[in-house]
């Protein structure tokens, strides 16, 4: 919040409507902030839009590139940042102090230290593709429960995950396996997840079944 004034008046609700009511049209775009203290920002623009019977709603990551920015890198990160990630391309100025504190940091970063590898120039659509599914399927909440905390005193920081008791509400739930939002049915078992269909629930199973029963005797 002590970021605010720097980014915008106030929140929208993002449960309250979806990007579609955001960007209507090819060519609509917004602006992403990912870190509203040190405003790593994305644009987003519709590239194209499907009718209905040409599509099944699933979220796909289609192309990127490099991996993904360390949390905290610093407030001069628009041009260290890219100076970072050259001298680890080219293996030139690796061997500086201020490369070495910085790849330390950065392996550390709270949104980088659980990676099994972290790799600032490789990117890949798999891995992200695997990653988006997992948050289909996860019940950890994102809307209550404190999520991240930092002790100024120590420089510690600790990350604390909320799991839902209840199923997701229906306008912002979507199908646990791909990601539709559409034609949602509950798992019959558990009933905190959702699927478009029965085809995903079923290719999804392996991966639902030790949460299912887990879920069911909450």
């Amino acid at each position: 919040m002590m970021h605010l004034a720097m980014n915008g008046w106030w929140y929208i609700d993002d449960s309250k409507g979806r990007l579609a009511g955001v960007c209507s049209e090819v060519g609509h775009w917004l602006r992403w902030t990912y870190d509203l203290g040190d405003s790593f920002e994305f644009r987003i623009t519709v590239d194209a839009i499907r009718a209905p019977e040409d599509s099944n709603g699933e979220a796909l990551v289609l192309d990127g590139a490099y991996g993904a920015i360390p949390e905290d890198f610093g407030s001069d990160h628009t041009r260290s940042y890219p100076k970072f990630v050259e001298q680890y391309r080219t293996g030139k100025g690796k061997n500086s102090s201020e490369f070495r504190e910085k790849w330390n940091a950065s392996k550390n970063a709270y949104n980088i230290k659980g990676l099994k590898k972290w790799d600032p120039i490789t990117f890949s659509v798999e891995e992200c593709n695997a990653a988006v599914r997992q948050a289909f399927a996860s019940n950890v909440s994102t809307t209550s429960g404190t999520q991240f905390m930092y002790s100024f005193g120590t420089g510690e920081t600790s990350v604390q995950r909320t799991e839902n008791k209840t199923p997701d509400n229906e306008n912002i739930a979507t199908c646990a396996k791909c990601g539709n939002p559409n034609n949602l049915m509950q798992c019959s078992g558990c009933k905190r997840v959702r699927y478009c269909g029965r085809e995903c629930q079923v290719s999804h199973w392996k991966v639902h079944k030790a949460a299912c029963k887990r879920l069911d005797k909450k």
